[in-house]
């Protein structure tokens, strides 16, 4: 096999041009230690520097003035651009060096552009870090994310299900199930408009639908996210919501089908009416997770502007978070094909690191908790006062520590969680 064999078409910054040669180059970063009265020397390996790229580029034909100018304005144009290499292919940080252009009188319809480039590395950046409002808001697309990329394997999934159902017996079953299924789910939230396609006929429209409905639930109280500030009973009231504990208030029961390695969809021995099922509780079940999810970041980020969880608090939030989007995964690998079941846990996994990092970041971010002894005999607002300088924190005071804020006074050697400055 020859390189003509994979020749691409060379590019830079989208702008195509012809090639007549390429010369690429690498030197290494060596350190020579010499000692007299010693043949040789002893070589120190630093690394290779940047790769260099030398281009012939041609342009030529009745339009090679436009094309020219083109080419110049991307190759003018400061920063990194993408090259695409005839022979190594696409380099994604290429720095113009310097170029030159050659006309011949032979040639009036024609130039050749001698181009340098230098491969650039990914930069170094030393003691940054994304701020925990950054952190929390990376959720919201790990999760917007993760959801469309659910909805793509329901959709294809539930379309080669319905390739299945041959009988309209099986048909009409099938959709009074998933009917039911829509309806409870509903059932949770009011005011939410949606297309109101069925999951068989639509897939992805339902799906779309589905995604609405149970988002609407954590807007719904209205006041839910301000609910989120200051203790965990806004939390625990959106993770109700999203979570119902008995069939009677919206938990969705999944048919019963015999232990297999194999997922639902790929085994013979389940009838399509119950793959269907199966298919939309997964659906169900992975859109409540992410809603959770958002949920969580949505907290942090009002944590991000003033803290009033405990650290304590933060941790369960995430643990919460990420037991929910485990439970998803789980169901997506007894249910999906193994291809989609793949892409969906790795979309799912993303959301939960991101739910993680959101939540060390508002930790990480504030004083260190420790144990304070009280000096003297005295209320929240006066210890406020001698630890911070400030009697207003005495409500942070109150809520690290629940059972000191029900005493009028605290005697002198008790022992309070408070930050340490």
């Amino acid at each position: 096999m020859s390189w003509a064999d994979n020749l691409q078409d060379a590019s830079f910054r989208g702008i195509p041009f012809e090639v007549r040669t390429t010369r690429d180059a690498v030197q290494r970063a060596l350190v020579q230690y010499e000692f007299p009265y010693r043949d040789g020397a002893q070589i120190d390996d630093h690394g290779a520097g940047p790769r260099q790229m030398s281009v012939a580029a041609v342009i030529y034909g009745d339009n090679y003035l436009v094309r020219l100018e083109r080419l110049l304005e991307a190759l003018s144009a400061g920063g990194y651009g993408e090259l695409v290499h005839p022979v190594f292919g696409v380099v994604s940080r290429a720095q113009v060096v310097d170029y030159e252009i050659s006309h011949d009188a032979e040639h009036p319809d024609a130039c050749e552009v001698q181009i340098r480039f230098v491969e650039g590395d990914q930069p170094v950046v030393f003691f940054a870090r994304a701020s925990t409002r950054q952190s929390a808001q990376a959720v919201s697309t790990s999760g917007q994310a993760a959801r469309d990329v659910g909805l793509g394997a329901f959709g294809r999934t539930m379309s080669a299900v319905r390739g299945q159902l041959t009988a309209l017996r099986d048909r009409v079953a099938v959709l009074g199930q998933l009917d039911a299924i829509t309806r409870q789910v509903r059932g949770t939230v009011q005011g939410v408009l949606t297309a109101g396609m069925d999951a068989l006929t639509y897939p992805t429209s339902w799906g779309s639908d589905i995604a609405t409905v149970i988002t609407g639930v954590t807007n719904a109280p209205s006041a839910a996210l301000d609910r989120l500030r200051g203790s965990l009973s806004g939390w625990s009231l959106v993770r109700r919501a999203l979570f119902p504990s008995d069939a009677r208030s919206g938990a969705l029961a999944r048919p019963v089908i015999s232990h297999s390695p194999l997922p639902a969809l790929a085994r013979t021995d389940v009838p399509a009416t119950v793959q269907a099922r199966l298919l939309a509780l997964d659906h169900v079940e992975r859109e409540r997770a992410i809603a959770l999810a958002e949920a969580a970041g949505a907290l942090l980020e009002l944590e991000s502007d003033a803290g009033t969880l405990t650290p304590d608090d933060l941790a369960t939030v995430a643990a919460q978070t990420r037991e929910a989007l485990q439970a998803a995964i789980t169901s997506a690998r007894a249910v999906l094909p193994l291809e989609d079941a793949y892409q969906v846990g790795e979309a799912l996994r993303d959301l939960a690191a991101a739910v993680q990092a959101a939540a060390e970041a508002v930790i990480v971010a504030r004083p260190p908790l420790i144990e304070r002894t009280v000096p003297a005999d005295g209320n929240l607002q006066l210890l406020a006062h001698w630890w911070y300088g400030d009697q207003a924190r005495w409500e942070e005071l109150a809520r690290l520590n629940p059972s000191a804020a029900k005493q009028p006074i605290l005697r002198e050697g008790c022992r309070l969680n408070a930050y340490s400055k």
